[in-house]
């Protein structure tokens, strides 16, 4: 990490790409954990749900 904290060059650095993709990975798990939460007992592949 401190070659990420430490970078001297010019411009914006590493970060540029590596902050977007955190925010991806965030909006992702909640876009699962929303569906997986409002699906419920299962989709339609569960099966019936007794004899």
């Amino acid at each position: 990490m401190q070659t990420l904290a430490n970078w001297d060059g010019s411009g914006p650095g590493p970060w540029v790409l590596l902050f977007p993709l955190f925010w991806a990975a965030a909006i992702a798990g909640v876009v699962t954990l929303l569906r997986r939460t409002r699906r419920g007992a299962g989709g339609p592949w569960a099966g019936p749900a007794g004899p």
